[in-house]
């Protein structure tokens, strides 16, 4: 069992107040008798997936069209630190890097009108963050950033995956190949509506398994037949059915994804009292306080801060930020200093 105090930090996971194009709770499929399959796109569930080496490599590989032959790490808890204090924090679900470049994975499940101006955002944030201060600019490695989202980004567009690169305008070479940039785009295969039998990429494969729109009859067939006939597929199955977790695994799963429910349900109520009596602003800034409130007292208490951080996805100097916006003194000897 966790402990007490893990399971209080799990409070102050921030959520989006964005709505889902299927409610706002993850769906689960019942897989086989007894098992149960969790929707792939729930943060915990999307990093325990792609964090396998094998599923990773495979995935950009597809996703990017190159051949690279390893990936030499794995971070799912990456924090791109802010060269000032007005400076945005950026973290990012999945960052991987090996000698020849550095890719970022960013699942976004609620709608968010400027997903693809962040993603742009984000990613030059990294590539320029890349070069250590006396780093030589002839050392400046490619950035990949895939971005999946479950709602649309691009309506003109008919494809559900699209690549972005600077392209010389006359010929379309990619002379600066620097910075590519590939969406999926999930929820245009409600549309497309894809015959598993037919797909033979990994990025269709798994972007068939991410979809996971248990609303369509024959989705849950078309599933169970890329895993007879795809061990990766199989094996990205497997990390997302309960029954193969750890007791841990399932109940931080649990505990989080109440949590999401329940803020999603308290901020969705305070928007509309907010738009009706302009209020909306002001419980924001309640919740943003009581939060930051939650985290102070497991400060105070000496909690290890990689179990704040693990618990809560929150970085050192994203919590110092938040508590200089509130204006919580931060003591001197607190371990947001170190």
């Amino acid at each position: 069992m966790l402990s007490n105090k893990l399971i209080l930090l799990l409070v102050v996971i921030s959520v989006s107040c964005q709505s889902s194009r299927r409610g706002k709770s993850h769906q689960v499929l019942e897989f086989e008798i007894g098992e149960k399959l969790l929707d792939p796109k729930h943060d915990f569930v999307f990093k325990k997936v792609f964090s396998d080496q094998d599923i990773l490599l495979a995935f950009i590989n597809s996703a990017l069209n190159e051949n690279f032959k390893e990936i030499v790490s794995i971070d799912t808890e990456d924090e791109c630190p802010s060269d000032t204090k007005t400076e945005k924090i950026i973290f990012f679900d999945i960052v991987c890097k090996n000698d020849e470049m550095t890719a970022v994975i960013e699942m976004q499940y609620k709608s968010e009108i400027f997903f693809v101006q962040r993603s742009l955002f984000y990613i030059c944030r990294r590539l320029s963050s890349s070069l250590h201060t006396k780093g030589a600019y002839r050392d400046l490695k490619p950035m990949y950033f895939i971005g999946i989202s479950d709602f649309t980004l691009f309506p003109h567009k008919t494809e559900y995956i699209s690549t972005h690169k600077i392209l010389d305008v006359k010929t379309y070479s990619n002379d600066v190949p620097y910075l590519t940039l590939v969406f999926i785009e999930l929820a245009k295969l409600d549309k497309l509506n894809p015959n598993a039998s037919a797909l033979e990429s990994v990025v269709e494969k798994l972007s068939y398994f991410l979809w996971f729109n248990s609303q369509k009859d024959d989705y849950k067939a078309g599933l169970k037949f890329l895993m007879n006939n795809d061990d990766l597929v199989r094996k990205a199955v497997d990390a997302a059915t309960v029954s193969l977790w750890s007791p841990v695994e399932k109940e931080i799963y649990e505990q989080s994804d109440k949590i999401v429910c329940k803020h999603e349900d308290e901020i969705e109520a305070a928007l509309n009292e907010g738009k009706n009596e302009g209020k909306a602003e002001g419980k924001a800034e309640g919740k943003a306080e009581e939060k930051a409130e939650i985290i102070k007292r497991m400060l105070d208490s000496n909690v290890d801060f990689e179990i704040i951080k693990t618990a809560t996805g929150l970085g050192k100097n994203e919590i110092k930020q938040l508590f200089e916006t509130l204006g919580i003194a931060i003591p001197s000897t607190s371990i947001l200093n170190t």
